[in-house]
């Protein structure tokens, strides 16, 4: 059944949200295995994966314990911060970071954009109500 805008929707509540928290703690798990890397680089950068993972786990643990508005938006705030600052780091450069500035065939990195996209679109369909992660909130279609 599809309705999207209160006319056409995923009707997968229980998918999107595992894909959601799967995709999180993926995100998370990424970020904690590079933080020793980008320790040695600069120092505020791996601090920056530590809390990365520490909000992705807050993030996972909200969405699956029935509070999704804010841990889908905590895992938002995640990964676009995570997608952006890699895109930044990448374009212009980071301070102490330098040598990443145009590194973009980094697999790490590449795939880390392509899960934090993923968790943004799921995103999008939760905020626009594409796919409801909680279908008794749900009371626009019959």
């Amino acid at each position: 059944m599809l309705y999207f805008l209160r006319t056409t929707a995923l009707n997968l509540p229980q998918l999107t949200k595992a894909a959601g928290i799967l995709l999180i703690l993926a995100i998370g798990a990424i970020h904690l295995y590079l933080a020793p890397m980008h320790f040695e680089a600069a120092t505020y950068i791996g601090v920056a994966f530590v809390i990365n993972f520490v909000a992705a786990l807050v993030a996972a643990l909200s969405i699956y314990r029935g509070a999704p508005n804010w841990g889908w938006l905590l895992g938002a705030y995640v990964a676009g911060g995570a997608f952006v600052a890699y895109l930044v780091s990448r374009a212009v450069g980071l301070a102490g970071f330098e040598e990443a500035v145009g590194n973009w065939a980094n697999p790490w990195g590449s795939f880390a954009l392509i899960v934090e996209g993923l968790y943004l679109a799921g995103y999008f369909s939760v905020a626009t109500g594409v796919a409801v992660a909680a279908p008794e909130k749900r009371d626009w279609h019959s």
